[in-house]
């Protein structure tokens, strides 16, 4: 094929979620998510330099759907099955991981920012406000480490937001090119038979009609990943590098699907291709 003149100009979005920062299974603990999380920016390296005659990608936006760290008081046992107990250590460590993440993929982006919810696990405890979370802590600590690269860190924080409810960590919608586009962590769907699937379709309608619509939404929570339709707007479910999970295991009886989504976005179309990639 002969490569393209004038390759169409693209932003690509990054889904990522359920990092779980600071979790122990038997296969899963922080070295293996800072392992995972690189393989995952080594795929996403090699289609952008494997299209690049075809296509070019000038800015990159990357989307932590919450759930980063795992938190604390989530329930009982939990400090049985982690590596890093201490909340702000979670919060603190995976900032560090994630800058210099975001620095890596920015030589391969021109522009690169980041946009970011916050999950259940980093609420704070069941009193406190809801955006007093270790999600939104990492966050913080992670756009003061970015702000001498001159890369944003956008999040919902105690300030009213234009375009959604004031105060709501865990939804916001942004724009990329021309199209709108809904994060939300998920973790309030309701699941049917252990299925999330007739719950996210139903909350995409509800969150349409409250956001004014959009052209598509990323959630996270479920520790799966796919592409549901609702009302001909595609939702993307988003994967975790946790596996071996004992919860899925026992609680769900399933296995996490270990994917993230790599979209492609142009001018004239919310997404231009899509790309599943594994984490293990």
């Amino acid at each position: 094929m002969t490569p393209a003149t004038n390759p169409q100009q693209e932003s690509v979005i990054l889904a990522l979620s359920d990092i779980h920062y600071g979790k122990r299974t038997a296969d899963y603990n922080p070295d293996v998510a800072k392992q995972r999380l690189a393989n995952f920016g080594e795929k996403v390296r090699r289609i952008r330099h494997n299209e690049r005659n075809y296509r070019a990608f000038p800015e990159l936006v990357v989307c932590l759907l919450g759930d980063v760290v795992d938190g604390a008081g989530i329930f009982k046992t939990q400090a049985h099955y982690q590596t890093i107990t201490d909340p702000r250590q979670q919060a603190s460590d995976l900032a560090d991981l994630l800058a210099e993440w975001v620095r890596g993929m920015g030589k391969a982006f021109p522009s690169v920012r980041v946009e970011a919810v916050a999950g259940n696990h980093g609420r704070v405890g069941q009193f406190a406000r809801d955006s007093a979370s270790w999600d939104i802590d990492c966050y913080n600590q992670l756009r003061r480490e970015l702000k001498g690269d001159g890369i944003k860190v956008n999040y919902p924080d105690t300030r009213p937001y234009p375009e959604g409810p004031d105060e709501d960590p865990f939804t916001k919608i942004i724009k990329v090119r021309k199209h709108k586009y809904l994060l939300a962590h998920g973790h309030g769907i309701r699941m049917y038979l252990r299925l999330p699937y007739y719950g996210i379709t139903a909350a995409a309608i509800d969150w349409y009609m409250m956001f004014g619509g959009f052209d598509a939404a990323m959630t996270g929570h479920f520790h799966t990943a796919a592409k549901i339709y609702s009302q001909s707007i595609p939702v993307y479910l988003t994967g975790t590098p946790v596996t071996m999970d004992p919860f899925g295991i026992q609680a769900m009886r399933r296995k996490e699907i270990n994917t993230w989504w790599m979209l492609g976005v142009s001018n004239n179309h919310s997404i231009t291709d899509e790309w599943e990639l594994s984490l293990v």
